[in-house]
């Protein structure tokens, strides 16, 4: 089954951005990668950062999420899949993503997300109801279902966050 694993991280520390991209972007066994007309970590991060400073600080200025794929998706179909959702999420927010195998052999896809948009400096809503909105959208581009896979420091588990991120039932 196809599963979305939400990374939250509540308090991020200075320099936070600058390692995740890092993180993600230089996999020494990644696949395919994913930056837009840029091919540097380095360079992503001053792009995020300038979007950022356009329109003000934010406290939290990146969201991470994963895209596990079903066992047997063969790396083409992978790579035109993830290319389709990064082509979705950058029509609005600067992403980063990169596919590779994690470790139960399963492609997998992260996904880093400017949390403000370059179009008009709104703010991507780190919260359950717009992921529950990425979830129908993977389910219409991919045709199959998906889905959230919880556990600590993920969607819907951290327990300092109850009046935020609401119960996914609710949405349905």
């Amino acid at each position: 089954m196809a599963v979305i694993r939400v990374i939250r991280n509540k308090r991020q520390r200075k320099g936070y951005m600058k390692d995740l991209i890092n993180s993600v972007w230089n996999r020494p066994d990644t696949i395919c990668r994913w930056g837009g007309y840029l091919d540097d970590a380095g360079a992503i991060i001053s792009a995020f950062e300038m979007v950022q400073r356009a329109y003000g600080s934010l406290a939290i200025p990146v969201h991470c999420f994963q895209l596990v794929l079903e066992p047997g998706t063969n790396i083409q179909m992978a790579q035109e899949f993830v290319s389709t959702v990064v082509q979705f999420l950058t029509s609005e927010y600067q992403t980063v993503a990169a596919l590779d195998y994690n470790n139960e052999g399963l492609l997998e896809a992260t996904f880093v997300l400017n949390a403000v948009s370059y179009k008009n400096g709104s703010v991507f809503h780190d919260n359950n109801h717009t992921y529950f909105q990425l979830q129908k959208t993977l389910e219409n581009l991919s045709g199959q279902k998906w889905i959230f896979e919880a556990g600590e420091s993920v969607f819907f588990m951290n327990q300092d966050d109850n009046e935020r991120y609401q119960n996914l039932n609710e949405y349905i």
